[in-house]
């Protein structure tokens, strides 16, 4: 059962006018927040969450499970079909992509390396504690006859005249022929930053565009001057491979997440745009964001804000560096917006994605509760009333009924709406243009789905 922790509570003492805030407590260290500025106007949904909690944990999660997976996606996924696979009870969308499964930035899971870093911002954590900075990732490959090779990528295609390496994660190994691609099995050690495996060279592909890369082992592929580079090849050679990284306090790092570029630091608007490579109107003009923060007692924030739509106009990064101050965040980095922010919480996309639709993105930030329940059917047990005639305009008091009549306390209902017209956990529905209203409510476990018509004025 949720408890709601606050609620209508103005944001006159911040010079925010005809804004309101609800926060409902999901678990012990788990709080879910919604803010609606309708002078902006802006929507806004958030998690707090506390990494020491016994009650919650928060994992890097990788789209469809692997980089490369033949689908009509290309190997991205949607938020909610992630939460939905892994049973998380919510999350947000996370690294930039190029359309397909690959994250740009930096991606460690459980100690793993999943993705090289780039020269963006980082989110780290691990059980208990989290921070941010800019890193650098470097493996070595060490062959027969005291050669070696540094790799140019990890888990992503072979470009031209590059050496990849790519684990079980990335599904298969992908280079253009010609090329070269060598399977090893990994004999010992780890793949984790400051980590060394010993290998064993087990088959050898020529030209072969697509490898797969089976649990156990990993897949070297070169192409153009790399192939002379890894010299002759026979099965059952030995080789080894060290990992290397700069800029983290590496022991520490359990998990990571890149974005860019950082909005706060050290207390302070912090924005370096121009630096991270982001040009002058991604950073000036609003648009939909998604971002993480930590505060000074070590909770961390995770935010998104709606945009591109009348209801909500989104954030310049100025604005969202500001909304992270205030939310007490002394760090925090941006992460990939536009249409990919998506929020999701148990199985309902809470925020409206500016595509109108989900978009598949590469990696998300999941949420995890044992003590919480995602939908699990049952809607029949309640209803949402809905008045008869709704028009353009409507600001409608709703709630949530059981099959008795009675009704549920708002304060264990999640709501959500779509289509036209928008909804606060307050359960005020505001019909914003004519057509068709959606309305989700969640409640225990349960969800409970309604849709009505709105008619022009």
């Amino acid at each position: 059962m949720i408890r709601l922790t606050a609620l209508l509570a103005a944001w006159s003492l911040v010079g925010i006018a005809q804004a309101q805030v609800w926060e409902k407590m999901l678990a012990p260290g788990l709080t879910y927040r919604m803010e609606a500025d309708l002078l902006t106007p802006r929507l806004i949904h958030a998690f707090r969450l506390s990494l020491a909690s016994p009650e919650v944990r928060a994992l890097p999660e990788l789209a469809t499970g692997k980089v490369f997976r033949t689908n009509a996606t290309d190997s991205r996924e949607t938020l909610s079909a992630m939460t939905s696979r892994t049973g998380a009870i919510g999350g947000v969308n996370a690294d930039f992509f190029p359309f397909n499964g690959d994250p740009l930035g930096l991606m460690i899971r459980n100690g793993e390396l999943l993705s090289f870093a780039s020269k963006r911002a980082v989110f780290w954590w691990n059980d208990s504690e989290s921070g941010v900075g800019t890193c650098t990732t470097e493996a070595i490959l060490y062959l027969p006859e005291a050669r070696s090779l540094t790799l140019d990528g990890w888990n992503e295609e072979c470009g031209a005249n590059a050496v990849t390496l790519n684990t079980a994660v990335a599904g298969v190994s992908k280079a253009a022929a010609p090329c070269v691609q060598a399977t090893y099995r990994i004999v010992d050690g780890s793949l984790s930053v400051g980590g060394a495996a010993r290998l064993e060279l087990e088959s050898v592909a020529l030209d072969n565009p697509s490898v797969p890369v089976p649990e156990g082992r990993v897949v070297i592929a070169a192409r153009g001057n790399k192939v002379s580079a890894l010299g002759p090849l026979f099965p059952g050679n030995a080789a080894s491979l060290t990992i290397r990284g700069t800029g983290l306090d590496w022991p520490r790092v359990k998990h990571t997440l890149g974005g860019g570029p950082f909005l706060v630091r050290n207390g302070r608007i912090g924005i370096d745009a121009s630096q991270q490579g982001f040009n002058a109107a991604f950073s000036a003009n609003r648009h939909p964001r998604t971002a993480v923060g930590i505060t000074s007692e070590g909770d961390v924030w995770v935010v998104t804000v709606d945009g591109r739509q009348s209801i909500s106009a989104g954030a310049t990064l100025e604005e969202t560096a500001r909304l992270m101050l205030r939310l007490g965040c002394v760090d925090a980095v941006n992460l990939d917006g536009g249409g990919s922010t998506t929020f999701n919480l148990f199985g309902i996309t809470l925020n409206r994605p500016s595509d109108g639709r989900e978009r598949p993105v590469a990696n998300a930030l999941l949420v995890f509760s044992d003590g919480l329940r995602a939908a699990n059917g049952g809607g029949s047990a309640y209803s949402i009333p809905v008045p008869s005639a709704v028009k353009v305009g409507d600001v409608i008091q709703l709630k949530v009924v059981d099959k008795w009549g009675g009704a549920v306390p708002n304060l264990q209902v999640v709501w959500a709406g779509g289509g036209a017209g928008w909804i606060d956990q307050g359960g005020l529905f505001r019909a914003s243009a004519a057509g068709k209203g959606y309305l989700a409510a969640w409640i225990d476990g349960i969800i409970v789905r309604t849709s009505f018509d709105i008619a022009a004025k």
